[in-house]
């Protein structure tokens, strides 16, 4: 648990640089959610991500917990364990307006959560994710004496941890290339407001990227949620060889 962070870097690097090699593909990055703040690392350390397109995406880590005030102060080999709660959360998100009684809700929440138990069902990302630096630096100095490492080495290894909640600066580093970010119609986590206010932030970094936010007019958080009107959810997949769907 101290050391998967830096794991989690060098995996997303080593797999572009095996499967997406800089000088053949340019990578338009995706992190739903939690993975935002992945992706946003990933986006100035892997050399050709050319843009970030979030759907539902939250931004590095600092930005959010300014935004939402949202952090996560617990040490940092806690797990956060999802419950039917959760399934509850996304399922009112989509039948609020439907007319669906709690009655109902409450067996669909039921129904969804008896497949839903099946999978992992963990979180642990929730330390990049809301800025725990406390909780980031303990995990770097637990790794650090795991590999018996120099005081200096241990100092340099804590600013790698802190430096995965915010962007890169300075000369010479990569610039946080241009972000699209939509969001869905009805959502809990990421509405269109709390969206524009992360922009704003965005906005702010030196160089300041290109920064879009577009609401969909449809769908919500899940983007495989679906309803009669979005049979295959917000966002489907396509045949690469195929069309398009509108």
């Amino acid at each position: 648990m101290a050391a998967w962070p830096v794991a989690f870097e060098e995996a997303m690097k080593e797999t572009a640089r095996r499967h997406l090699p800089e000088g053949q593909f340019s990578i338009y990055i995706h992190g739903h959610s939690t993975g935002g703040p992945f992706a946003m690392m990933a986006a100035q350390r892997i050399p050709n991500v050319s843009g970030i397109v979030g759907y539902g995406t939250s931004p590095f880590g600092y930005m959010y917990t300014e935004v939402t005030g949202d952090r996560w102060p617990f040490p940092f080999n806690w797990l956060r364990l999802r419950t039917w709660r959760d399934t509850a959360r996304y399922l009112y998100e989509g039948m609020k307006d439907k007319g669906i009684g709690l009655p109902m809700l409450m067996e669909l929440t039921l129904e969804r959560w008896e497949t839903g138990k099946k999978r992992p069902n963990f979180k642990a990302e929730d330390f990049v994710h809301k800025n725990s630096t406390d909780s980031l630096a303990a995990a770097a100095r637990v790794s650090a004496a795991r590999l018996k490492m120099s005081d200096r080495e241990t100092n340099t290894l804590v600013q790698k941890y802190l430096g995965y909640t915010r962007e890169i600066s300075g000369p010479g580093v990569k610039p946080v290339p241009p972000f699209c970010h939509f969001t869905a119609a009805t959502t809990i986590l990421s509405p269109l407001p709390a969206v524009n206010d992360l922009s704003r932030y965005s906005l702010a970094l030196n160089p300041a990227p290109k920064v879009r936010c577009v609401s969909i007019g449809a769908g919500v958080h899940t983007w495989s949620y679906t309803e009669p009107e979005l049979p295959q959810g917000v966002a489907p997949q396509w045949p690469r060889s195929g069309t398009m769907p509108s």
